[in-house]
């Protein structure tokens, strides 16, 4: 079923092929999500990550823990957070992770997606980058988020994406204070032709 699976995200994602050197083998587990921080630069009143005062893990301890992920079978990382982009490493992770052989995919709120963070991944696709929504107007987002400036850099982080032919997709993040936003944000990701999940918490 494992390799069955494995091939499958081969066969319907060309890019892979080409730039993912590992060869598949009877191994498990095969797909792992790291959390590589708890800060966040959103304030959402939701999320469990503000509540914690953990230092990130060092670069030298996540690599080790991609090292042992490998050696256990591993194919597929999920790469999240708190906001993962935050990390100043974060690039030099997600380098090591494609040169190393994974599949990569990320997971995010998009605001902080630079021309640096795009010129990589075109250089190294991730499988698909997975951005948060928790609403279409900036009075949600201040709402929700603490401050109506994130509704922008999601919106400018989103397009780049887009505008570079990054695999995308939306994670609209339901909760009490954005319930009345659902069909917009279902029509937002409509218009875009993005593939949209829904999350309630």
């Amino acid at each position: 079923k494992i390799k069955i699976e494995y091939e499958k995200i081969l066969d319907n994602n060309s890019f892979i092929k080409e730039s993912v050197p590992f060869q598949y083998t009877d191994r498990y587990p095969w797909k792992v999500g790291i959390e590589l921080t708890t800060r966040c630069n959103f304030k959402c009143r939701h999320c469990y990550a503000k509540s914690l005062n953990t230092i990130d893990p060092s670069y030298d301890n996540v690599i080790q823990i991609i090292n042992k992920l490998f050696d256990a079978g591993v194919v597929w990382l999920w790469f999240t957070g708190g906001e993962c982009t935050l990390r100043k490493d974060f690039l030099d992770i997600y380098t090591y992770a494609k040169e190393k052989g994974f599949i990569v995919a990320i997971l995010t709120n998009g605001s902080l997606i630079t021309d640096e963070i795009i010129s990589e991944f075109k250089k190294y696709p991730p499988l698909i980058v997975k951005i948060s929504q928790y609403g279409t107007s900036e009075e949600t987002y201040k709402s929700i988020t603490g401050s109506k400036n994130n509704f922008y850099s999601f919106i400018e982080g989103l397009e780049r994406l887009l505008n570079n032919n990054i695999n995308v997709a939306i994670q609209s993040v339901i909760i009490l204070e954005n319930q009345h936003e659902i069909n917009q944000m279902r029509e937002f990701c409509g218009n875009l032709n993005i593939q949209q999940n829904i999350k309630t918490t």
